[in-house]
Order: structure tokens, then sequence, then C-alpha cells
């Protein structure tokens, strides 16, 4: 498996863990992965709101990608979709 990982700030972490216990990112993350010929591309932000997680979701949603999976859990609430990934997969 082949990884690459970016960071988009200039943050001294790119996580922080909140009073509650939470860990939260502080900057953006870009992460690359191979496995078994197929191409793992994971983005994540640091976000408020959970209509600013869905437009960045999006927005980063790659239309050629046989499937564009995606969770966020924000201020306590939590959505994901598989996108039709099969079982056990995504």
């Amino acid at each position: 498996a082949r990884a690459h990982s970016e960071l988009s700030c200039s943050a001294r972490s790119d996580v922080q863990t909140s009073n509650n216990g939470y860990t939260t990112l502080q900057c953006p993350t870009r992460m690359e992965t191979e496995v078994k010929k197929s191409r793992f591309l994971t983005t994540a932000w640091p976000v408020t709101a959970p209509k600013q997680a869905l437009d960045l979701i999006k927005g980063a949603s790659d239309p050629q990608a046989s499937h564009n999976c995606w969770a966020y859990r924000v201020a306590g609430e939590s959505r994901s979709s598989d996108d039709g990934e099969p079982s056990g997969t995504a």
C-alpha cells in the first residue's frame, strides 16, 4: 500500500483535544492510499456546522470515482454515506 498525506495550514498541531474529550482537526487534511490497485482519497476539514460539512463534501466529490463515501460528526450530529460501496469495504 502506498500512502501520501498533506497538511494545508500552519497550525502547531493538526489536531486538538477539547475539554469534552473529542479530538478536532485544526487544518484541512488530505490522504491518498493505494490498496490492491484501488485508489482511496480522504479529505477532512475542521467544520462548525453540518451544512458546512455537506458543502465541503459536495465540492470534493469526484464524478469519475466509482464511489464517493463520506461521513461527518459535528456538534453531536452525524451522517454518512457508503455510496453503494460493497458491504464491509467502505
